[in-house]
């Protein structure tokens, strides 16, 4: 995501298919290489009206009423790039999201996306996370972009699925966790101290 012109290119391709987002560098051939997963179970909350007073941060509310969302099951790609965002507080209740485009804030927590177990990609570039501990139990996510952060490892990403990472420029210390991902086919890591991992053979791009 060099540009929010080319971010928001992305995301209006995501809205024709939920698969792919923000994909940097594929071959294409990722589907046929790699093992189907097990899908999450689908809420049944779909017509459950959302509740932007539950928001803690009125910036992700009005971005969200700006995407014309009313009930849960209508908020399944979120893209509120440069909205000044500081919480996520709130996003719990959007259980069917499956994409989540967050980049250019303020935002240092994502515990709030830890239940939404349909999310398969998320963009949080240029913010102030520090840990991705809460993705940690996500099963279906296949992307993850946080450049541009304060994280030191990805350890809570250990022995997922991720097709794709993205955590060029945070100040990373350990990197090991990436010889765990045996699905990993994209890996962009640049700017960074940590001893560089082995990568595994499912690999088939890389910046280090």
């Amino acid at each position: 995501m060099t540009s929010l012109f080319a971010h928001s290119v992305l995301v209006s391709a995501c809205l024709g298919a939920l698969s792919g987002c923000f994909e940097q560098g594929s071959s294409g051939n990722d589907t046929a290489s790699t093992p189907a997963k097990t899908q999450p179970a689908q809420p049944s909350n779909a017509e459950q009206s959302i509740d932007f007073t539950a928001f803690a941060d009125i910036n992700l509310a009005t971005c969200l009423q700006a995407q014309g969302f009313k009930q849960v099951g209508q908020a399944q790609i979120v893209s509120c790039p440069q909205s000044d965002i500081r919480s996520l507080a709130g996003a719990e209740q959007l259980s069917f999201v499956r994409v989540m485009s967050v980049p250019h804030n303020d935002i240092q927590d994502l515990s709030p996306l830890a239940s939404l177990t349909l999310l398969h990609t998320i963009d949080v570039d240029n913010n102030q996370i520090n840990d991705l501990q809460p993705l940690q139990a996500l099963t279906a996510l296949n992307q993850v972009s946080a450049k541009h952060n304060q994280l030191r490892d990805i350890n809570a990403l250990t022995g997922s699925s991720l097709l794709r990472l993205y955590v060029d420029h945070n100040p990373l210390e350990d990197l090991s966790a990436v010889s765990s991902l045996r699905q990993l086919k994209h890996l962009s890591a640049k700017g960074h101290s940590a001893e560089l991992p082995t990568l595994t053979a499912s690999v088939t791009s890389f910046q280090l």
